[in-house]
Protein backbone atom coordinates (compact mmCIF):
# COMPACT_ATOMS: atom_id res chain seq x y z
CA UNK A 1 0.00 0.00 0.00
CA UNK A 2 1.15 3.47 -1.14
CA UNK A 3 1.82 6.05 1.68
CA UNK A 4 -1.67 7.73 2.65
CA UNK A 5 -2.42 11.28 2.13
CA UNK A 6 -4.93 13.14 4.50
CA UNK A 7 -6.56 16.02 3.03
CA UNK A 8 -7.75 18.73 5.53
CA UNK A 9 -10.88 20.48 4.27
CA UNK A 10 -12.63 23.34 6.38
CA UNK A 11 -16.44 24.04 4.96
CA UNK A 12 -18.20 27.23 5.84
CA UNK A 13 -20.94 28.75 3.22
CA UNK A 14 -19.12 27.57 0.25
CA UNK A 15 -22.47 25.53 -1.30
CA UNK A 16 -21.91 26.64 -4.50
CA UNK A 17 -18.50 25.87 -4.86
CA UNK A 18 -17.74 22.81 -2.69
CA UNK A 19 -18.73 20.10 -5.50
CA UNK A 20 -16.34 21.79 -7.45
CA UNK A 21 -13.42 20.92 -4.66
CA UNK A 22 -14.34 17.79 -3.67
CA UNK A 23 -14.33 16.11 -7.39
CA UNK A 24 -11.26 17.54 -7.75
CA UNK A 25 -9.75 15.71 -4.30
CA UNK A 26 -12.14 12.55 -5.18
CA UNK A 27 -10.53 12.13 -8.76
CA UNK A 28 -6.86 12.25 -8.02
CA UNK A 29 -4.58 10.49 -9.32
CA UNK A 30 -2.99 9.51 -6.41
CA UNK A 31 -5.67 7.00 -4.77
CA UNK A 32 -4.58 6.50 -1.49
CA UNK A 33 -6.14 9.40 0.67
CA UNK A 34 -7.74 10.33 3.58
CA UNK A 35 -10.26 13.07 2.86
CA UNK A 36 -11.40 14.48 5.89
CA UNK A 37 -14.01 17.26 5.51
CA UNK A 38 -14.94 19.79 8.67
CA UNK A 39 -18.65 21.17 8.54
CA UNK A 40 -17.82 24.22 10.79
CA UNK A 41 -21.45 24.10 11.22
CA UNK A 42 -22.50 25.49 7.71
CA UNK A 43 -26.06 26.86 7.73
CA UNK A 44 -26.24 26.00 3.67
CA UNK A 45 -26.31 22.41 2.29
CA UNK A 46 -22.65 21.69 2.75
CA UNK A 47 -22.97 19.57 5.66
CA UNK A 48 -25.29 17.37 3.39
CA UNK A 49 -23.50 17.41 0.18
CA UNK A 50 -20.69 16.27 2.87
CA UNK A 51 -22.46 13.24 3.70
CA UNK A 52 -23.52 12.56 0.25
CA UNK A 53 -20.08 12.27 -0.92
CA UNK A 54 -19.08 10.05 1.90
CA UNK A 55 -21.63 7.62 1.02
CA UNK A 56 -20.10 7.73 -2.44
CA UNK A 57 -16.57 7.40 -1.35
CA UNK A 58 -15.00 5.67 1.47
CA UNK A 59 -12.24 7.52 1.34
CA UNK A 60 -14.25 10.70 3.09
CA UNK A 61 -14.22 11.26 6.44
CA UNK A 62 -16.81 14.16 7.44
CA UNK A 63 -16.98 16.02 11.05
CA UNK A 64 -19.92 18.05 11.64
CA UNK A 65 -19.23 20.52 14.21
CA UNK A 66 -20.81 23.84 15.97
CA UNK A 67 -19.57 27.08 13.94
CA UNK A 68 -15.73 27.86 15.76
CA UNK A 69 -14.10 29.12 12.68
CA UNK A 70 -11.39 28.10 10.22
CA UNK A 71 -8.50 27.70 13.21
CA UNK A 72 -10.32 24.74 15.27
CA UNK A 73 -11.81 23.13 12.34
CA UNK A 74 -8.12 22.60 11.02
CA UNK A 75 -7.05 21.44 14.43
CA UNK A 76 -10.15 18.97 14.40
CA UNK A 77 -8.46 17.86 11.52
CA UNK A 78 -5.55 17.44 12.38
CA UNK A 79 -6.94 15.13 15.18
CA UNK A 80 -8.20 12.92 12.70
CA UNK A 81 -5.03 12.45 10.84
CA UNK A 82 -4.30 8.98 9.84
CA UNK A 83 -1.83 9.65 6.89
CA UNK A 84 1.93 10.18 6.20
CA UNK A 85 1.15 13.22 4.49
CA UNK A 86 -1.26 16.23 4.99
CA UNK A 87 -2.40 18.91 2.48
CA UNK A 88 -5.20 21.38 3.28
CA UNK A 89 -7.42 22.54 0.62
CA UNK A 90 -10.15 25.49 0.93
CA UNK A 91 -13.51 24.44 0.08
CA UNK A 92 -14.03 27.24 -2.58
CA UNK A 93 -10.95 26.14 -4.40
CA UNK A 94 -9.65 23.39 -6.26
CA UNK A 95 -6.63 21.66 -7.44
CA UNK A 96 -5.39 19.75 -10.69
CA UNK A 97 -6.18 15.71 -10.63
CA UNK A 98 -2.67 14.74 -10.65
CA UNK A 99 -1.63 17.48 -8.05
CA UNK A 100 -0.79 15.02 -5.03
CA UNK A 101 0.50 12.29 -7.21
CA UNK A 102 2.94 15.17 -7.93
CA UNK A 103 3.71 16.48 -5.04
CA UNK A 104 4.39 13.49 -3.28
CA UNK A 105 6.56 12.04 -5.94
CA UNK A 106 8.79 15.71 -5.59
CA UNK A 107 8.95 14.40 -1.53
CA UNK A 108 9.93 10.86 -2.28
CA UNK A 109 12.45 11.39 -4.66
CA UNK A 110 13.95 14.28 -2.69
CA UNK A 111 13.74 12.80 0.70
CA UNK A 112 11.80 16.11 1.54
CA UNK A 113 9.68 16.95 4.04
CA UNK A 114 6.95 19.35 2.13
CA UNK A 115 6.68 20.03 -1.39
CA UNK A 116 5.00 23.41 -2.77
CA UNK A 117 3.80 24.01 -6.36
CA UNK A 118 3.29 26.93 -7.67
CA UNK A 119 -0.92 28.63 -7.61
CA UNK A 120 -3.40 29.55 -10.24
CA UNK A 121 -5.22 32.49 -9.47
CA UNK A 122 -8.95 32.17 -10.60
CA UNK A 123 -10.85 35.35 -11.24
CA UNK A 124 -14.74 35.10 -10.80
CA UNK A 125 -15.00 35.92 -14.20
CA UNK A 126 -12.90 32.79 -14.98
CA UNK A 127 -10.01 34.21 -16.64
CA UNK A 128 -6.72 32.71 -14.82
CA UNK A 129 -3.28 33.42 -14.02
CA UNK A 130 -0.04 31.87 -12.32
CA UNK A 131 0.25 33.67 -9.04
CA UNK A 132 3.38 34.98 -7.35
CA UNK A 133 5.98 32.07 -7.09
CA UNK A 134 8.93 31.51 -4.91
CA UNK A 135 11.17 30.38 -7.28
CA UNK A 136 11.04 30.44 -11.45
CA UNK A 137 11.94 26.56 -11.72
CA UNK A 138 11.46 23.70 -9.90
CA UNK A 139 14.09 22.13 -7.39
CA UNK A 140 14.94 20.63 -4.12
CA UNK A 141 15.65 23.70 -1.30
CA UNK A 142 17.33 23.63 2.15
CA UNK A 143 14.45 24.44 4.69
CA UNK A 144 16.96 26.86 5.31
CA UNK A 145 17.07 28.32 2.41
CA UNK A 146 13.25 28.20 1.90
CA UNK A 147 12.48 29.81 5.00
CA UNK A 148 14.70 33.11 3.34
CA UNK A 149 12.27 32.65 0.27
CA UNK A 150 9.18 32.68 2.16
CA UNK A 151 10.48 35.53 4.34
CA UNK A 152 11.06 37.39 1.36
CA UNK A 153 7.77 36.81 -0.38
CA UNK A 154 5.34 36.44 2.66
CA UNK A 155 3.33 33.81 0.55
CA UNK A 156 1.65 32.24 3.28
CA UNK A 157 -1.04 29.62 1.98
CA UNK A 158 -1.25 26.08 2.99
CA UNK A 159 -3.11 24.93 0.15
CA UNK A 160 -0.66 24.45 -2.35
CA UNK A 161 1.76 22.32 -0.01
CA UNK A 162 2.18 18.95 1.03
CA UNK A 163 3.57 17.98 4.65
CA UNK A 164 5.19 15.52 6.28
CA UNK A 165 2.85 14.37 9.18
CA UNK A 166 5.82 15.01 11.48
CA UNK A 167 6.10 18.34 11.19
CA UNK A 168 2.39 18.98 12.25
CA UNK A 169 2.96 16.97 15.95
CA UNK A 170 3.33 20.45 17.70
CA UNK A 171 2.27 22.74 15.43
CA UNK A 172 -1.78 23.90 15.15
CA UNK A 173 -3.60 27.05 14.15
CA UNK A 174 -4.61 29.72 16.46
CA UNK A 175 -7.83 29.93 17.53
CA UNK A 176 -9.73 32.76 16.75
CA UNK A 177 -7.14 34.72 14.42
CA UNK A 178 -7.40 35.65 10.60
CA UNK A 179 -4.63 34.88 8.91
CA UNK A 180 -4.17 32.18 10.59
CA UNK A 181 -1.54 30.35 7.86
CA UNK A 182 1.19 32.64 8.40
CA UNK A 183 3.09 31.53 11.44
CA UNK A 184 2.22 27.76 11.29
CA UNK A 185 3.52 27.89 7.62
CA UNK A 186 7.14 29.37 9.11
CA UNK A 187 7.28 26.87 11.63
CA UNK A 188 6.42 24.25 9.70
CA UNK A 189 9.32 25.59 7.35
CA UNK A 190 11.73 25.90 9.55
CA UNK A 191 11.61 22.60 11.25
CA UNK A 192 11.89 21.09 7.35
CA UNK A 193 15.57 19.59 6.02
CA UNK A 194 14.68 19.94 2.80
CA UNK A 195 11.56 21.60 0.58
CA UNK A 196 10.94 20.18 -2.56
CA UNK A 197 9.17 22.86 -5.13
CA UNK A 198 7.23 22.36 -8.21
CA UNK A 199 6.95 25.94 -10.27
CA UNK A 200 3.90 24.34 -12.05
CA UNK A 201 0.73 25.68 -11.03
CA UNK A 202 -1.12 22.75 -10.01
CA UNK A 203 -3.46 24.53 -7.28
CA UNK A 204 -6.52 26.80 -8.48
CA UNK A 205 -6.99 29.57 -5.92
CA UNK A 206 -10.87 31.28 -6.75
CA UNK A 207 -11.02 34.67 -5.65
CA UNK A 208 -14.37 35.67 -3.97
CA UNK A 209 -15.57 38.85 -3.36
CA UNK A 210 -15.66 39.35 0.39
CA UNK A 211 -13.18 36.59 0.95
CA UNK A 212 -10.64 37.21 4.11
CA UNK A 213 -7.84 37.41 1.52
CA UNK A 214 -9.53 38.96 -1.07
CA UNK A 215 -10.41 42.02 1.92
CA UNK A 216 -7.58 42.37 4.01
CA UNK A 217 -6.60 45.88 3.19
CA UNK A 218 -10.99 47.51 3.93
CA UNK A 219 -10.19 49.40 7.26
CA UNK A 220 -11.32 46.16 9.15
CA UNK A 221 -9.56 46.69 12.30
CA UNK A 222 -9.98 42.81 12.81
CA UNK A 223 -8.49 41.66 9.96
CA UNK A 224 -6.07 44.63 10.26
CA UNK A 225 -4.87 44.06 14.01
CA UNK A 226 -4.46 39.78 13.52
CA UNK A 227 -2.26 40.20 10.47
CA UNK A 228 -0.29 42.43 12.62
CA UNK A 229 -0.49 40.04 15.75
CA UNK A 230 0.66 36.91 13.33
CA UNK A 231 3.93 38.94 11.73
CA UNK A 232 4.40 40.05 15.34
CA UNK A 233 4.98 36.32 16.13
CA UNK A 234 6.92 35.56 13.53
CA UNK A 235 9.05 38.60 14.22
CA UNK A 236 9.58 37.30 17.74
CA UNK A 237 10.21 33.95 16.72
CA UNK A 238 12.59 34.40 14.02
CA UNK A 239 14.94 36.85 16.22
CA UNK A 240 15.61 34.10 18.58
CA UNK A 241 16.06 31.11 15.84
CA UNK A 242 16.93 33.10 12.83
CA UNK A 243 18.16 36.33 13.67
CA UNK A 244 19.92 36.87 10.49
CA UNK A 245 16.27 37.16 8.23
CA UNK A 246 15.36 39.77 10.31
CA UNK A 247 16.04 42.32 7.96
CA UNK A 248 14.54 41.17 5.38
CA UNK A 249 11.55 40.56 7.51
CA UNK A 250 11.36 43.93 8.70
CA UNK A 251 11.43 45.38 5.53
CA UNK A 252 8.07 43.59 4.82
CA UNK A 253 6.34 44.09 8.16
CA UNK A 254 6.94 47.96 7.69
CA UNK A 255 5.40 47.55 4.33
CA UNK A 256 2.42 45.87 6.13
CA UNK A 257 2.59 48.93 8.77
CA UNK A 258 2.13 51.54 6.11
CA UNK A 259 -0.55 50.07 3.94
CA UNK A 260 -2.27 49.49 7.39
CA UNK A 261 -2.28 53.18 8.02
CA UNK A 262 -3.06 53.93 4.35
CA UNK A 263 -6.37 51.73 4.34
CA UNK A 264 -7.41 53.27 7.25
CA UNK A 265 -6.82 56.28 6.28
CA UNK A 266 -8.77 55.63 2.64
CA UNK A 267 -11.55 54.32 4.27
CA UNK A 268 -12.51 56.53 7.11
CA UNK A 269 -11.77 54.12 10.06
CA UNK A 270 -9.18 55.94 11.41
CA UNK A 271 -10.57 58.10 14.39
CA UNK A 272 -11.92 54.88 15.77
CA UNK A 273 -8.72 53.08 15.56
CA UNK A 274 -6.49 55.29 17.22
CA UNK A 275 -4.79 52.59 19.54
CA UNK A 276 -4.16 50.22 16.93
CA UNK A 277 -2.75 53.69 14.80
CA UNK A 278 -0.67 54.19 18.11
CA UNK A 279 0.60 50.76 18.03
CA UNK A 280 1.70 51.02 14.59
CA UNK A 281 3.33 54.17 15.09
CA UNK A 282 5.48 52.53 17.97
CA UNK A 283 6.42 49.89 15.38
CA UNK A 284 7.02 52.29 12.95
CA UNK A 285 9.20 54.35 15.25
CA UNK A 286 11.28 51.70 16.37
CA UNK A 287 12.04 50.19 12.74
CA UNK A 288 13.00 53.30 10.98
CA UNK A 289 16.21 53.67 11.12
CA UNK A 290 17.20 50.07 9.96
CA UNK A 291 14.46 50.43 6.98
CA UNK A 292 15.89 53.40 5.81
CA UNK A 293 19.32 51.93 6.14
CA UNK A 294 18.44 49.12 4.17
CA UNK A 295 19.66 49.06 0.68
CA UNK A 296 16.76 46.57 -0.51
CA UNK A 297 13.83 48.63 0.34
CA UNK A 298 12.37 50.97 -2.08
CA UNK A 299 13.14 54.23 -1.83
CA UNK A 300 8.75 55.29 -2.20
CA UNK A 301 8.29 53.13 0.93
CA UNK A 302 11.36 55.06 3.09
CA UNK A 303 9.41 57.83 1.64
CA UNK A 304 5.70 57.32 3.10
CA UNK A 305 7.52 55.99 6.20
CA UNK A 306 9.37 59.11 6.69
CA UNK A 307 6.28 61.25 5.78
CA UNK A 308 3.88 59.22 8.51
CA UNK A 309 6.38 59.46 11.37
CA UNK A 310 7.87 63.22 10.74
CA UNK A 311 4.69 64.83 8.84
CA UNK A 312 1.69 63.39 9.65
CA UNK A 313 -0.89 65.77 8.36
CA UNK A 314 0.98 66.19 5.01
CA UNK A 315 0.28 62.04 4.98
CA UNK A 316 -2.84 62.52 5.74
CA UNK A 317 -3.24 64.99 2.79
CA UNK A 318 -1.59 62.72 0.56
CA UNK A 319 -4.18 59.78 1.35
CA UNK A 320 -7.11 61.80 0.98
CA UNK A 321 -6.27 63.43 -1.91
CA UNK A 322 -5.88 59.77 -3.32
CA UNK A 323 -9.37 58.13 -2.28
CA UNK A 324 -10.63 61.71 -4.00
CA UNK A 325 -8.74 60.77 -7.26
CA UNK A 326 -9.28 57.32 -7.25
CA UNK A 327 -13.26 57.83 -6.67
CA UNK A 328 -13.35 60.63 -9.35
CA UNK A 329 -11.34 58.18 -12.06
CA UNK A 330 -13.87 55.40 -11.17
CA UNK A 331 -16.62 57.68 -11.89
CA UNK A 332 -15.01 58.60 -14.94
CA UNK A 333 -14.99 55.19 -16.34
CA UNK A 334 -18.53 54.83 -15.69
CA UNK A 335 -19.53 57.01 -17.96
CA UNK A 336 -16.99 56.09 -20.83
CA UNK A 337 -18.61 52.24 -20.12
Amino acid sequence: MKDIISIIVPIYKVEEYLPRCLDSLCQQSYADLQIILVDDGSPDRCGIICDEYAARDNRIEVLHQANQGISVTRNNGLAAVKGKYIGFIDSDDYVALDMFEKMHAAIVENNADMAVCNTVRVDEDGSQKIGASYAEQSGCYTGSDFLNMYVATMHGNMANKLFSAELFKEIRFPVGRCFEDLFPLCMAIYQSKKVAYISEGLFFYCVRTGSITNSIYKGDLKKLNDYCLELKRMQTFLSEHRPDLLETFNAQFVRYLVLACEQLHFYGHAKENAEFLAMVMTELTQLEDEICENSRVRNSLKLKLRTKLHHPHLYNFIVSYEKTFKGLEKKIRSAVN
